[in-house]
């Protein structure tokens, strides 16, 4: 263990669904690579942070971001497909995107158009897409659609983890939406943080991932 002398800190704000599902999993391999620097995450519910409160430095939001004093840059793509549980009890009824009924629909409160976009994409009329469940949070509709209560529209990079282990089936895949990408804010500190540099070169490189090439539908 480093002693407590050495341990250089960078303050990370991300939504709570983000946090979960994609940072805190993913900093393993960085926290191997530079164990002398803890990574604190803390989250807000908002994507707006015009009202965000706090020193930090990196923020992570869907979309680009504008602050005095940061950098924006492109983090990981942010497409959306459509996911439930295996053991859905509707699963065998749902040949076409077509099949899928209103009431089966697992909604973001801060996203309700994001069926009716996924319906267009798949050029079909969203008759009744705003019928469903609705969550604060896609960490609670993921969950939801894990337990068999319908199907979620969830950005892949949030689900691919529960896709690979069976918790979760992607359904049509030929027929996704995607927005402008997840993004994330750095301070401009140079090379006075070194412990930061570090860490904003560990979050481009995105677990691998790459600037979208095709979008089909825009946020």
């Amino acid at each position: 263990m480093a002693a407590e002398s050495d341990v250089r800190v960078v303050r990370v704000n991300a939504t709570p669904s983000f946090a979960m599902r994609w940072l805190i999993p993913q900093l393993a391999s960085f926290q191997i690579r530079q164990p002398r620097t803890e990574v604190r995450v803390s989250t807000s519910p908002f994507d707006d942070i015009v009202s965000l409160e706090g020193d930090y430095d990196v923020i992570i939001r869907r979309d680009t971001m504008k602050r005095i004093g940061y950098q924006c840059h492109f983090l990981i793509n942010d497409e959306s497909l459509a996911v439930t549980s295996p053991s859905f009890v509707s699963l065998s009824k749902l040949k076409h995107s077509s099949d899928i009924s209103p009431g089966m629909l697992l909604h973001m409160k801060s996203r309700p158009d994001a069926w009716t976009r996924w319906f267009n994409s798949a050029g079909l009329l969203p008759v009744e897409a705003i019928s469903g469940r609705f969550f604060d949070h896609f960490f609670l509709s993921i969950e939801a659609a894990i337990n068999g209560i319908g199907v979620a529209l969830a950005p892949k990079v949030l689900v691919e983890e529960d896709i690979r282990l069976g918790r979760l089936v992607e359904l049509f895949p030929e027929n996704t939406i995607s927005g402008s990408g997840f993004h994330f804010l750095s301070r401009e500190v140079g090379s006075r943080r070194a412990h930061l540099n570090e860490f904003v070169a560990w979050l481009k490189t995105g677990g691998n991932a790459k600037r979208p090439s095709v979008t089909r539908s825009r946020t």
